[in-house]
């Protein structure tokens, strides 16, 4: 469809998959947001795992329970951690099985990145089609 042949109608429609196109950019925004806090958050992880070997066993630690909050406890194991794998189970695992669990997991983030990229490139490829269309209009 050419600039010339587009009808009042076609602008209305195509102006209403434009706004649908940028609603999506910004879940886009959103999701990377997402995306970066949880990978930032696994690095950190896997910087405190990396320490743990080297604290002292049965010396005083803080344990957060929530963002900003903390719990003081006594270190008992420093080569193992407990993970939950799911459903609530828990389970004893090693530091370094953890942490190659979290780079595995930061790994995943990063195939979903780039796969959340590529269909972001094809929507700005749209909505810069629908610009030109609209253009002259």
């Amino acid at each position: 469809m050419t600039k010339d042949q587009i009808t009042e109608i076609d602008v209305q429609q195509i102006y209403g998959e434009y706004q649908q196109l940028m609603q999506q950019m910004q879940l886009f925004d959103q999701q990377f947001q997402q995306l970066d806090n949880q990978g930032s958050e696994f690095l950190s992880v896997i910087e405190t795992l990396s320490e743990l070997p080297n604290a002292q066993e049965n010396n005083e630690i803080l344990v957060p329970i929530s963002s900003g909050i903390f719990v003081k406890a006594n270190l008992q194991e420093k080569n193992k951690v407990l993970v939950n794998v799911g459903s609530s189970v828990v389970t004893e695992k090693s530091v370094e099985e953890t942490k190659k669990l979290i780079e595995s997991q930061l790994g995943e983030i990063e195939h979903l990145r780039n796969q959340m990229m590529q269909n972001r490139q094809i929507v700005i490829a749209r909505i810069e089609q629908i610009r030109m269309l609209l253009t002259d209009k």
